[in-house]
C-alpha cells in the first residue's frame, strides 16, 4: 500500500551471559544515565511505571527504553537515531550485543 511507512526497527542490547548473569549493572546504569538530562532540552524523560524508564531525544524522537527488575536492568532497547548513537557509545566498554528487532 502506498504511503505506508516501514515499521520502526529497534535494537535490543544484551550482555553475553544474559541480564541475570551480568555483574556490572550499577556501572552500566551509571554510564547510561551520566549523559541523560532534561536540562538543555535535548532529552525528555518519561517514567510511566516504576520498572520502566524512557528517554526520548527531542531532535529526532528516537528513544532509549530501560526495563528494570528491582534495581537491575532487565532489558534495554533503543530506536535508530540520536538515542541509539548515544547508547552505543555509552555501552561500548561493556561489550553488550546488539540485535535488531521490533519495538519492545
Amino acid at each position: 500500500m502506498s504511503g505506508e511507512r516501514a515499521p520502526l526497527m529497534w535494537t535490543r542490547w544484551t550482555p553475553g551471559p544474559g541480564w541475570a548473569g551480568f555483574d556490572a549493572h550499577r556501572a552500566l546504569s551509571d554510564a547510561i544515565w551520566s549523559g541523560l538530562s532534561e536540562a538543555g532540552g535535548v532529552w525528555q524523560y518519561m517514567n510511566f511505571s516504576q520498572d520502566h524508564s524512557i528517554w526520548e531525544h527531542r531532535a529526532d524522537g528516537s528513544e532509549i527504553v530501560i526495563q528494570y527488575r528491582g534495581e537491575r536492568i532487565d532489558s534495554l532497547h533503543s530506536s535508530a537515531g540520536e538515542a541509539q548513537d548515544y547508547l552505543r557509545a555509552a555501552l561500548a566498554p561493556f561489550g553488550l550485543i546488539a540485535q535488531e528487532g521490533p519495538a519492545p
